[in-house]
């Protein structure tokens, strides 16, 4: 039995080397497009950026893979190439420039980012915040939320909040970025209360362990703070989100409960092929992730003022193992548009107003809407990548 399944594992690494190799295009750590105008011009994007990281000159984007001191704080010019056509050339992002700031005006801790930030966000008083997840290094996220500003058509300010993730993957990397995660609450608490004392509506894209960072810190803000100002936080997005949602041990359903009334409404998105997930369900000890289950979320969704809405993102186009769907499918970032514009999932389904449908209601459309993406079946993983993500949590990488 141990021969056998010594056998499956390597059969398991050889496989997804194998098509790794040839998927590098679909890498979620090669930043690109997802959708490709009239023009299919690149476009330059300018975005703020946070992080908890210390300087590295020989690190991508001038940030490494340990904490810093002190915060550090700016402004990063991307440029950020149209998706690829079919027999294309693979073109990825890429920094064109980048300025530090100083984040304290002497008044509160990120007073003078939070002035910048508030000074770009003039025409529209709102703002985009991406917080990235495990192994993600900071120019990475940085280029991903340039990516994501121009592919979900974000008309206002973005900033990229990157906390001092390793960059690699093992048993102990994932404990270590756990950790730092953790220690990165308060700088994001900080940011988003001084935004919200300018008087900006918060938008906030989450990612995996992001998810958790997010969470924690805004229900940290409101135990310190009290409850913000009415119509503060607007749209939270959480993607494949790496938080407890067992019934034995509900983390997100307790911080839900304290962070939902600050918000205009929280949208779950979860994928039952996210092998990425998995790993992180077993070295969790087999507490189920927010993430991984479309149909267990279901439990969390809420109508009226302060929305949870749940989104089936299974069989959506992203990378091998079915995690990155969030930054490399363009039918989630055009989901993601309406849904930072304040779309119903109701009038994303329904295509109102001569827009394709982003959504498909899978059951009970006459009552309960239970809604999923609408992914053509030409573009869902074929069977090689279908087996690759049963495979995937077989690997041995976190050994």
């Amino acid at each position: 039995m141990q021969a056998c399944f010594a056998n499956m594992r390597f059969a398991a690494i050889a496989l997804v080397l194998l098509l790794a190799a040839c998927a590098s295009y679909d890498n979620p750590y090669f930043v690109h497009s997802v959708w490709r105008n009239a023009q299919a011009s690149s476009a330059d994007v300018n975005i703020f950026y946070l992080t908890d990281r210390a300087a590295d000159k020989n690190a991508p984007g001038g940030f490494g893979y340990v904490r810093g001191s002190d915060a550090s704080c700016g402004t990063l010019d991307a440029l950020v190439p149209a998706a690829r056509l079919p027999a294309g050339d693979a073109e990825f992002a890429k920094t064109v420039a980048r300025k530090g700031l100083s984040c304290s005006n002497g008044k509160t801790s990120l007073g003078a980012l939070a002035d910048a930030i508030t000074q770009a966000a003039a025409p529209c008083r709102s703002v985009l915040i991406f917080v990235h997840g495990y192994y993600t290094g900071f120019e990475t996220a940085a280029l991903r939320t340039a990516q994501l500003k121009h592919d979900a058509q974000f008309g206002c300010a973005a900033v990229a909040f990157s906390w001092s993730s390793t960059g690699t993957i093992s048993g102990a990397t994932y404990e270590q970025d756990l950790q730092v995660s953790e220690q990165a609450e308060p700088l994001l608490s900080d940011l988003v209360r001084d935004l919200a004392a300018r008087g900006l509506r918060i938008h906030i894209v989450a990612h995996s362990m992001g998810t958790r960072l997010v969470l924690k810190s805004l229900a940290a803000l409101v135990h310190r703070n009290g409850m913000l100002r009415e119509n503060t936080i607007g749209e939270v997005l959480l993607f494949a989100g790496d938080i407890s949602a067992d019934p034995q041990d509900d983390e997100f359903l307790r911080l839900a409960d304290i962070v939902r009334p600050q918000a205009q409404r929280m949208t779950i998105y979860a994928a039952s092929d996210d092998a990425a997930l998995a790993v992180a369900r077993t070295l969790h000890g087999g507490a189920r992730r927010l993430g991984r289950e479309p149909q267990g979320d279901l439990r969390y969704r809420a109508a009226g003022p302060h929305a949870i809405d749940v989104i089936d993102a299974s069989g959506a186009p992203g990378d091998l193992v079915g995690h990155d769907y969030y930054g490399l499918s363009f039918e989630v970032v055009s989901d993601m548009a309406l849904t930072l514009a304040g779309v119903s999932t109701a009038d994303r389904a329904a295509g109102n107003a001569g827009r394709k449908p982003t959504l498909v209601c899978e059951k009970n459309c006459d009552g309960d809407p239970v809604y999923a993406l609408n992914v053509s079946a030409n573009r869902r993983p074929n069977i090689l990548w279908r087996i690759v993500r049963w495979l995937a949590p077989l690997v041995p990488i976190f050994e």
